[in-house]
Parts: structure tokens; sequence; C-alpha cells
């Protein structure tokens, strides 16, 4: 099968949806990709086409018009997938009634400030989404969203946490021996809710003196984490997994902790659950949806 790959910009948590995507999509058929340049940069090693564009307003959105049109004239996919918002608004708004009805769209958090106008938002994209095959969501909230503000039906929106892995991994990163247990900082370190966990830890390592911290953000800032573990006295005690894959980090640690932060559900969050790691979250959004 010939499928088109339309995504939008986004976070580190859409960025690794995207390669997982992407990363799976092409292990069984001919994929092609289409994004701006942050996102691009992250799918070429996989070995699939992709064009991309440096992101800019509305010149943002021309071209992936213009990229859109011209891959599905030169390529006739037999499937389109629009991963993100704007990418679902411009493959619907751009492509023909018989091609948007064989369009996925892949949708991760609610829409960002900012991502789209609101009257657009309001008005025109409620029409572009119902012409969609179907949707998927990370949480049941977004699929509300989805049913009850965008007027898509139900039977056309499927609840599906992105970065699961179907086995249960040995935990490639865990220690061989430990003393004490050890803490996973799931959430993006956008913010300072990381001081919270480094804050813990300190108060856990009193007790427990093996405690760990880990952390699987990638691009953490890890100057900041390590001055503050300096200053509580536990610098040894934390470790960095920028690029571990989710399911060798969460088979490595004993407790998972998803403080609130700018991305809805974190990547690695589902992957904790199904290893049957215990949970630590903040109750808001996709985290409160997830866990109940």
């Amino acid at each position: 099968m010939r499928i088109l790959l339309l995504a939008s910009a986004g976070g580190d948590a859409h960025r690794r949806t995207l390669t997982a995507l992407v990363e799976n999509a092409s292990l069984r058929n001919d994929v092609r990709v289409l994004a701006p340049d942050a996102e691009g940069s992250l799918l070429r090693p996989i070995g699939v086409p992709v064009e991309s564009w440096n992101p800019a307003g509305l010149f943002n959105v021309l071209r992936s018009v213009g990229a859109l049109q011209r891959a599905v004239e030169r390529h006739a996919p037999d499937a389109i997938h629009a991963a993100g918002w704007t990418a679902a608004a411009v493959a619907l708004g751009a492509l023909t009634p018989a091609q948007s009805a064989k369009t996925v769209v892949t949708l991760l958090d609610p829409i960002r400030d900012g991502e789209i106008p609101k009257q657009f938002a309001d008005k025109r994209l409620p029409e572009l989404l119902q012409r969609a095959g179907y949707a998927t969501c990370a949480y049941r909230s977004l699929s509300s969203t989805l049913v009850e503000r965008f007027g898509i039906a139900p039977d056309r929106v499927d609840v599906i946490p992105h970065g699961v892995a179907p086995q249960l991994p040995r935990g490639a990163a865990r220690p061989p021996q430990r003393e004490g247990p050890i803490l996973g900082y799931l959430a993006p370190l956008a913010d300072s809710a990381w001081e919270s966990a480094v804050d813990a830890l300190a108060v856990l390592a009193r007790r427990l003196p093996g405690a760990q911290l880990w952390f699987a953000s990638k691009g953490a800032p890890h100057s900041a984490v390590h001055a503050l573990a300096r200053e509580r006295g536990v610098h040894d005690r934390v470790r960095y997994f920028d690029h571990l894959p989710p399911a060798e980090f969460s088979g490595g640690i004993d407790l998972a902790v998803v403080p609130h932060g700018r991305d809805g559900l974190p990547y690695a969050l589902p992957q904790a659950l199904v290893d049957g790691v215990p949970v630590v979250a903040t109750n808001t959004g996709g985290l409160a949806d997830t866990l109940g």
C-alpha cells in the first residue's frame, strides 16, 4: 500500500509519535512523508522519502498545501495520514472529497494556543474534519471533543494510545542489583515541574540510600537538573536516557512520575501502564482520562 503522511509541527511527544507511526507503517508499506524541517530531520534516518520546509505562519500552510497536492498527483497514494491539527486542516481542505474519505487524522493533544485561528476552528474546521475517513486520538477527552465540538460520528473516532510495544520488555537499562527504587520521570522538561521530582528524590534518599531518578525526556536541561540535584545532595543518583525507547525505559523503573506539562499525554506513559509500572501523575487532561 502507498501511504502519504502529512505532519504538523509539534513538541517532543508529537515527534516521537510521528517516528513510531512512520517506522511501523514503513515495515509493510511504501511511505512518503511531508513535514516541517524539525519533524522531517527526525524521520529521514528511517529511510523513507521525506519532503520538508521551514514553517513560518501562512507560508507554512501554503508550502504544505503545495507539497501535498504535488505528492498526491505524482504518487497516487492509497491512503493519506494527517498527523496533527494543522495537517488535518490542510489535507482535508486541499483534497477532493474522494481523497478526504481515505484520509486518517491522528491527534495527540487539544489545539494549542495560536495553532489554528479560533474563528476557523469554530466555523470551518468541523466541516473539514467530517470529511475524513476516520480519526484516532490519544485519550478519551480528546475523542469527546471531536464528537461533541466538531460533530464527528462516534463510530469514526478511535482512542489509540501511542508508543505501546506489544511485548513486555526486559528493561535493558535496569541495573542488575540496586538498593532502592528507581523513579522514572516521563513528562517533557519544558517547565519547572522536574524540580519537584528532584526534591522528592532527596527526601526518598534519606530513607532509601539506593533510590535513583531517571529522566526519559529528550532535550533535557541536564545542567539545570544536575545543579539542583547537586544542591540537594543527590546528583550521583540522577541519570538521563534521552534516546532510550519507551519499552526499555519503562522496563527499568519501579515508579513512573508524570507531572502536568505541555503535552496532554506523554509518549512513554502508555508503555509504562502496559508494563504494569505504578504511576504517580497530575489529575488533569489526558492523564486523568488514561489513569481513570
